[in-house]
């Protein structure tokens, strides 16, 4: 039986990001291999942006082009991952102090955050729970391959604190599988994916 085209999905899990390295015209983009893992992952949203352009005389429309223009991207999770805040913020570095340097004080991480950060691109992998295995698909697997934006946070009294991402996809220069100026990539597999 061939693998189905269409796939019933549930749940979203192991969302990681990596860095864009290179992004030039006609060559495969290339980003980090060791992703940063967003732990806690609730949700993943995609939703296309299109632009319109009409034209029109003789006082009536007479015929309009819709074109792909960019992915609007946001995710939630339950912890705040100081990595990914660091490289979808812009910051330089977690800064880290050994206990005991000053009076009293703990160990700590802490990310410090500035006007004058600038965010880099990054790659979205993330995986879903299961397919339809009726039809044979076992897996289904979520790339976005260049988007950039900015991670919030919602601090609740009497409860657990969540994460937010939201940011944009914009098309890579380069090309990925044949395809020019690619935004994202669904693959569904019969067995675990491995990405390329």
């Amino acid at each position: 039986m061939a693998l189905a085209k269409s796939s019933g999905v549930f749940g979203v899990k192991n969302l990681k990001i990596f860095k864009m390295l290179t992004d030039a015209e006609g060559a495969l983009p290339t980003w980090e291999t060791t992703g940063i893992s967003i732990p806690g992952i609730k949700s993943l949203k995609m939703s296309k942006k299109t632009k319109e352009v009409e034209s029109r005389g003789d006082e009536r429309l007479r015929d309009k082009e819709t074109t792909f223009d960019s992915l609007d991207v946001s995710w939630e999770n339950e912890e705040i991952p100081m990595d990914a805040l660091v490289m979808i913020g812009g910051e330089a570095a977690i800064v880290h102090t050994a206990a005991g340097t000053g009076p009293v004080t703990p160990e700590l991480n802490q990310v410090i955050e500035s006007s004058d950060s600038v965010g880099s691109y990054f790659m979205i992998q993330c995986d879903t729970k299961r397919g339809s295995t009726a039809k044979g698909v076992k897996n289904v697997g979520v790339e976005i391959f260049k988007v950039q934006g900015s991670l919030s946070y919602d601090f609740v009294g009497e409860g657990f604190a969540t994460c937010s991402f939201k940011g944009t996809a914009f098309a890579c220069d380069g090309t990925i599988g044949g395809v020019a100026h690619p935004y994202r990539r669904l693959t569904f597999a019969d067995g675990a994916i491995t990405y390329a």
